[in-house]
C-alpha cells in the first residue's frame, strides 16, 4: 500500500494491490487508536489487481498531526503512518 502525499492537507491518494478477489477494509485511525473514518467498508468485495482511490478529509473534523491508515484483507494487515499538515 502506498499513501501520498505525506504529509497531506486535504486529499490523500491510496494505492494498493490484492492478489485475488477478496474483501478489503481501509480505515483511518488517530494516534490514540480511535477510528476516524471508514474509507473502504469491510464488506467491500474487490477484484484482484491494482486499486487507487482518493480520500478527501475535508468533511472530517481532524486536526493536524499523526494518523494511521490500515488496510486489512483475510490474509494481510498493513498500516501506514500519515501526517496531516494543516487543520480545518
Amino acid at each position: 500500500m502506498d499513501v501520498y502525499p505525506n504529509p497531506f492537507n486535504d486529499i490523500v491518494t491510496i494505492n494498493y494491490q490484492i492478489p485475488e478477489s477478496m474483501q478489503v477494509s481501509i480505515k483511518l485511525y488517530s494516534i490514540l487508536g480511535q477510528e476516524v473514518a471508514e474509507i473502504v467498508s469491510p464488506e467491500s468485495f474487490q477484484m484482484e489487481g491494482s486499486h487507487s482511490l482518493n480520500f478527501n478529509t475535508n468533511n472530517l473534523s481532524i486536526s493536524q498531526g499523526l494518523y494511521f491508515i490500515e488496510l486489512k484483507t483475510k490474509d494481510v494487515s498493513k498500516t501506514t503512518k500519515l501526517i496531516r499538515a494543516k487543520s480545518n
